[in-house]
């Protein structure tokens, strides 16, 4: 499934989200491990990090509502061009592409949101 959305949402889109899944888990790992091995105590680094891993969800879903912007933008260039011989599934399959690489970015986000409000919460 990952890997049909790689290609369906676009590769120039899809794998810099993956990478950010990727940098944010290993963000997440990280500290994770820092704070079982220092106790609760959330120092500088910590803070620093925490804000990274929500600086990458941001990103992720900015990035992935450009993707939406451009799929768009085709969709609406293509029904502009064959405009009486079109299908409703067919649209409905464009605008389906158009949606896999927000709702990717989105869901980096709300788990990017949940470690950082956690390890905010935590520095209190």
């Amino acid at each position: 499934m990952l890997q049909r959305h790689l290609i369906e949402g676009g590769i120039y889109f899809m794998l810099p989200i993956y990478i950010m899944w990727i940098a944010n888990i290993g963000l997440c790992c990280y500290m994770a491990y820092r704070l079982v091995r220092e106790g609760v105590a959330v120092t500088g680094k910590l803070k620093r990090l925490s804000e990274g891993v929500f600086f990458l969800g941001s990103l992720a879903f900015l990035w992935g509502m450009l993707g939406l912007l451009l799929g768009l933008g085709q969709v609406l260039e293509i029904i502009r061009e064959v405009s009486g011989q079109l299908s409703q599934a067919l649209i409905a399959g464009g605008f389906r592409v158009t949606l896999i690489a927000p709702l990717y970015g989105f869901v980096l986000l709300i788990a990017s949101f949940i470690v950082w409000y956690a390890l905010r919460w935590l520095r209190r």
